[in-house]
């Protein structure tokens, strides 16, 4: 088996990067033994971090451990980068310190990247931590790209037991939050860009690999828990790093949203502000509109995650139950999978009811972007023209056409 360098870039949350570096002791293959190495690349830690790493990985790894302690905070990407500057693999698997190996992971990594000689890199199926009913979530099963472009996780919060999970798709890119390639890819490839903060890294990387003839891929055998936005500002510098993925990698994205979904069942929908999202077409929603049963509700919507009457049931049968919070968590889940209008202020009315002003304060935020969208019904008709020529010149048809019955539908005026 070829040696294996796992680079674990980090700052602060030493209780995250503790529970990774245990969770990775305790799941290592087998079979690579000692041919696992593990770099800590400590990026300016102001907390137990500097102190407590050195000591905690070598019990845990030993000579195999090491600790990279950078003067300052220098991002994702040079700190990934100087993490793979002093690794000694012949493969390098970059991962986020907020992840958790719950088993071996590497071994399904590494055998599907031996297997596909064109494969440039590869992740694993990515989860949230268990729900409050025990459900395991998908959080990344790849990247699909939207018009604009835009780009979203493909079903995600999906219960990670569906069929669709294990399906295999052609996929654009994949997150670094955990991701295996070989050195050699890596280097000719030139590394992670280092312009960007936190943020478009890694669909740059895929972008670069792509245009080197080589696929990504998402390996569903391999899995890891990621307790995602853990990272303090992860999300301060979109703008400026969306500009620079444009002005480096904007041809090399294509809308395949519909690409992905097609061989599945389902259909293309378009939101009010102009969100595509994938939707359960009519004739295959559940039959069941006066469902109050709980548990029916709850395997119903296990079997079919895109049912919105379900989750809007759902919803309606906990509040009647008092169950204040789970009426809180199911409006949220529902706004996840089948983002309109109508789900986002019932997520906004169930955040109130319970309390949550941390939920509440991030809805009315959203319902704010979402309504200064609203109010330039003119630009939203121009963006749909645009959006629904994007979808036709990249084969996505039905998007196309999803973007064409929003301008149609009477919702702005044409």
């Amino acid at each position: 088996m070829p040696s294996v360098s796992i680079i674990i870039p980090a700052f602060d949350h030493w209780s995250l990067t503790r529970q990774c570096l245990e969770s990775l002791a305790a799941h290592l293959p087998v079979e690579c033994g000692g041919e696992v190495c593990v770099v800590l690349v400590d990026n300016g830690s102001t907390d137990a971090t500097p102190s407590e790493a050195p000591d905690l990985g070598r019990a845990l790894f030993g000579m195999r451990f090491t600790h990279l302690r950078l003067n300052a905070n220098l991002g994702f990407s040079l700190g990934c980068n100087a993490g793979a500057r002093v690794a000694l693999g012949d493969l390098l698997l970059f991962l986020n310190n907020d992840t958790v190996a719950e088993s071996d992971f590497l071994t399904p990594l590494m055998r599907r990247l031996e297997a596909e000689p064109g494969l440039g890199a590869v992740g694993p199926l990515l989860t949230f931590p268990p729900d409050a009913c025990g459900v395991v979530r998908v959080q990344h099963l790849g990247v699909a790209v939207g018009c604009g472009p835009v780009f979203q996780h493909v079903y995600e919060s999906f219960p990670v037991e569906h069929p669709l999970v294990r399906r295999a798709r052609p996929l654009q890119a994949v997150t670094a939050a955990a991701v295996l390639l070989t050195r050699d890819t890596f280097e000719a490839a030139g590394g992670f860009h280092d312009g960007y903060v936190n943020g478009c890294e890694d669909l740059d990387l895929c972008a670069r690999l792509r245009r080197q003839g080589l696929g990504v891929a998402m390996e569903p055998g391999a899995r890891l828990t990621h307790l995602a936005g853990q990272t303090l500002g992860r999300h301060a510098h979109e703008t400026d790093n969306f500009r620079l993925l444009m002005d480096r990698c904007d041809m090399d994205f294509r809308p395949d949203l519909d690409t992905l979904i097609r061989p599945d069942g389902y259909a293309v929908a378009v939101n009010e502000w102009l969100e595509a999202y994938v939707a359960l077409p009519m004739e295959r929603a559940p039959q069941g509109k006066d469902v109050t049963d709980v548990d029916a509700l709850c395997a119903g919507l296990a079997a079919e995650p895109l049912w919105d009457t379900g989750h809007a049931l759902l919803v309606r049968e906990l509040e009647r139950a008092g169950n204040a919070d789970d009426a809180m968590d199911a409006a949220r889940l529902r706004f996840t999978l089948c983002p309109t209008l109508t789900a986002l202020r019932g997520l906004l009315r169930q955040a109130k009811a319970a309390g949550d002003e941390r939920a509440r304060a991030q809805a009315e935020a959203t319902l704010v972007a979402v309504g200064e969208r609203l109010r330039d019904p003119a630009r939203l008709a121009r963006l749909a023209r645009v959006f629904a020529a994007q979808a036709r010149d990249a084969g996505q048809d039905r998007l196309a056409a999803a973007y064409e019955g929003w301008i149609g539908s009477g919702r702005v005026a044409a």
